[in-house]
């Protein structure tokens, strides 16, 4: 049994003479560090439950091909002008988007939905409808759910873009949405949409419809930072603040 009342030093202070100090200051160091590695972001290496669950949240929620048009997109005339930003290339405003995606509107819902993320669903046929009612509250309400992020990567972009980076729409506030109900009404194939829109599965809560209606929605690309139409995406969608912040476009 180790005296406390010893004038013999205990613990590191017996290594010490053993090692060097130099030497156990750099052991105590890997100790340190090894505590941290893995997660690399918050206190999450201090317990790997925590680490593990923070790794989950980096991983992309949906992942799916598709093509992009960014000369078609900014040639849309009325009040459809930059609506819909990816929608599923089988469904009714597909020539309308900027990324025609490979898979369903309702694929990538269900997907989200299996994940447990939020929805909101606080959105109803209304709130496109009456559009053009100023005295229907409908087309003000915002969607609301989950907050989202959408990264887009393409042959030579030198890594993912931010959906919003792309669309000069720095305030963009994608939300999950769902109001997979209401697909049979318009059969748009709407995935993600720039105003808060019912018939989108996801959507931007900055902008209502009634903002649209009245001019506010106004997307601005750089040609000469995107790829030409016709160039193959990869969409990468996750929860917001998942993942760091991806580059600018060159």
């Amino acid at each position: 049994m180790t005296d406390p009342f010893s004038d013999k030093p205990n613990g590191i202070f017996q290594i010490l003479p053993r090692i060097g100090f130099g030497s156990a200051i750099f052991l105590l160091f890997v100790f340190l560090a090894g505590v941290r590695i893995g997660c690399g972001k918050g206190d999450c290496g201090q317990f790997s439950t925590a680490c593990e669950e923070s790794a989950k949240n980096r991983q992309p929620l949906v992942e799916f091909g598709g093509i992009i048009y960014p000369k078609r997109f900014l040639a849309v005339e009325g009040e459809l002008f930059g609506h819909h930003a990816i929608a599923w290339k089988g469904g009714r405003s597909s020539q309308l988007a900027l990324i025609e995606a490979d898979v369903p509107d309702r694929q990538v819902a269900d997907e989200l939905a299996k994940k447990e993320v939020r929805a909101g669903n606080n959105l109803d046929s209304a709130t496109w409808d009456a559009r053009h009612d100023p005295d229907n509250p409908a087309a003000d309400e915002r969607v609301e759910g989950a907050s989202l992020e959408v990264h887009v990567e393409w042959e030579g972009s030198r890594g993912p873009k931010d959906l919003r980076q792309i669309l000069g729409m720095s305030d963009a506030d994608y939300r999950f949405g769902d109001h997979r109900a209401l697909i049979p009404i318009w059969k748009s194939g709407c995935i993600v949409c720039d105003v808060s829109c019912p018939g989108a599965k996801i959507s931007n809560r900055s902008l209502t419809v009634r903002d649209e209606v009245e001019g506010h929605l106004r997307p601005e690309l750089d040609l000469e930072k995107l790829p030409p139409d016709g160039t193959q995406v990869r969409v990468s969608i996750y929860l917001a603040g998942a993942v760091d912040r991806v580059g600018a476009l060159p």
